[in-house]
């Protein structure tokens, strides 16, 4: 008895000291809807300060911890204090408001294992794989119609992860979640994801490709696939440039396919730092209907001292296979304050247009937002 008291203060106390080091960062991200001015068949209607004016999918607070042995995270969205539909005061699914909430730990430099809700992305793993901190983050997947990512290529979000290290490569390997019949309309998943990457000096690569399986008890099962390669080329000094490629098939709808290509760039000039995207998407909607979109995005960072900045962002999206001209168009110029290297206040204005033939809806809108977030490490 003694012995395990004695083990399991032993544990305690190391567990006490890892979390006690300075592997914190918290972060703290909103974005306030101030206007949308939206034309219905001519009639303008606009909304100043909406009672839904912060937007979930932008507005969030997330702690994370990452220590030699241990490490941890989670993350909110708003949803997680607002009222359900009835007003009863509850919200209907609890864990919908976690969009971050795992444990892991790691094995030296051999291995790491997490678990929980996570999202694990190529360019968060890859040393200098991200090549955009002058253009706001925008992830690798394919476009629709509506020009919002319907399918990220690179992402990694399954119940488990396994990290195996073996230098220069690293192995990820994660099981999708599957579940039992319960009537004839439950639907049964189960799948996997792989991912390869390399680092050498002059290429990084990452190799991904995820299957995911949907059957129900009255219908063929069906096979979704995904692959994807990236490679940042560093052939040229300061000058890194992103070049990928992606593709999404499904087994039994030859409609819902999606091929995409992407070019990314940065160049820090000192007086000014300068970030390009580039994302070409072909794809179907399952249902027959084609689209073409081509996005551009296009940064430029301005430091002022050592403390501050001022930042200008430009993107723009064009469907070329439409009725009508369609596209959407968000500038969004913002100021950055870090009075320590651990500390970054960002704060600006976003203006987002949206025009053109959606679907089978003519839209016109336009958006002003505030985004802001606050972000420290200690």
């Amino acid at each position: 008895m003694k012995k395990i008291i004695a083990i399991l203060t032993t544990f305690f106390v190391a567990l006490s000291v890892s979390f006690a080091e300075k592997n914190w960062e918290v972060e703290v991200q909103s974005k306030l809807n101030v206007l949308s001015v939206t034309d219905i068949s001519g009639e303008k209607q606009t909304k100043l300060f909406d009672a839904d004016g912060l937007i979930d999918d932008d507005t969030k607070i997330g702690f994370t911890y990452d220590g030699d042995l241990f490490e941890a995270g989670f993350e909110i969205t708003p949803v997680f204090f607002w009222l359900d539909e009835d007003g009863d005061g509850q919200v209907d699914d609890v864990m919908s408001g976690f969009s971050t909430l795992f444990a892991g730990v790691k094995f030296g430099e051999v291995a790491k294992l997490r678990a929980g809700i996570y999202e694990d992305r190529t360019e968060d793993t890859i040393e200098d794989i991200k090549v955009n901190d002058y253009v706001d983050e925008f992830d690798f997947g394919f476009m629709g119609p509506e020009f919002d990512l319907f399918e990220e290529s690179d992402l990694i979000n399954g119940p488990a992860l396994l990290d195996i290290y073996l230098d220069p490569v690293t192995i990820q390997l994660s099981p999708l979640a599957s579940i039992l019949y319960e009537d004839d309309e439950t639907e049964k998943e189960f799948g996997a994801a792989f991912r390869v990457m390399a680092s050498f000096d002059a290429v990084d690569l990452s190799a991904n490709y995820q299957f995911k399986t949907v059957e129900k008890v009255t219908d063929a099962t069906n096979v979704a696939n995904i692959f994807s390669i990236f490679g940042k080329l560093n052939v040229i000094e300061e000058l890194p440039i992103l070049v990928g490629f992606s593709l999404y098939a499904e087994s039994d709808n030859s409609d819902a396919a999606a091929y995409s290509i992407e070019l990314r760039a940065q160049k820090d000039f000192g007086f000014m730092g300068v970030g390009l995207h580039n994302n070409l998407t072909l794809a179907k909607d399952g249902e027959g209907e084609s689209c073409a979109i081509l996005y551009d995005g296009l940064g430029f960072n301005f430091p002022i001292g050592e403390t501050m900045s001022v930042s200008l962002e430009l993107h723009s999206w064009v469907n070329f296979i439409t009725d009508a001209n369609t596209g959407k168009f968000v500038a969004y110029p913002y100021f950055t304050y870090s009075p320590e290297e651990s500390v970054a206040f960002k704060v600006g204005v976003q203006l987002e247009t949206i025009y053109g033939k959606i679907g089978d809806e003519d839209v016109s809108e336009t958006n002003f937002c505030v985004p802001m977030s606050v972000e420290v490490v200690f």
